[in-house]
């Protein structure tokens, strides 16, 4: 199948404290690429997106979500980064929404510890900051593959 056929009109769901920042770039030129992109920046805003997704029919093939993201703390609202949000709470969230959406993690860690319920639906664990050809590669990858398959892309 064509690269084009494979981009077409498919739905990116990016969850990323830093969209505004370091990752502001990846929208445009995901949309450039032929996707469609939906960035959330944590818990409250990607369930409240799921939500409007599946009201609407819609559902993300790919989500790239980060493996830590910042959060405010509710006792003095300083920013608080926490590991298990991603791991433990996002990508279980989107999947409880999608359930065949392809999970692709994005890092800054050498290791992520997986749960065994999400291991088949991670498709790719990409080290942060990313090469623009790497996450292309990866999106490419988790949809054209089987569910089951987890590939690494941190080389």
């Amino acid at each position: 199948m064509p690269r084009e056929n494979i981009r077409h009109r498919q739905l990116i769901l990016i969850v990323d404290d830093d969209i505004e920042g370091e990752m502001a770039s990846l929208v445009p030129l995901l949309e450039a690429e032929g996707f469609r992109v939906v960035a959330t920046k944590g818990y409250s805003d990607t369930e409240e997106e799921c939500e409007k997704l599946r009201k609407k029919g819609d559902a993300p093939a790919v989500a790239m979500i980060d493996v830590i993201l910042a959060v405010l703390d509710p006792r003095d609202k300083s920013i608080i980064r926490n590991p298990r949000l991603a791991g433990n709470k996002v990508t279980p969230l989107v999947l409880s929404f999608f359930p065949d959406t392809k999970v692709i993690l994005l890092t800054v860690v050498d290791e992520v510890a997986l749960p065994k319920g999400l291991r088949s639906k991670v498709k790719a664990v990409i080290n942060k900051p990313a090469e623009w050809k790497q996450i292309v590669s990866a999106i490419e990858r988790a949809l054209g593959s089987t569910p089951g398959g987890h590939q690494s892309s941190n080389t």
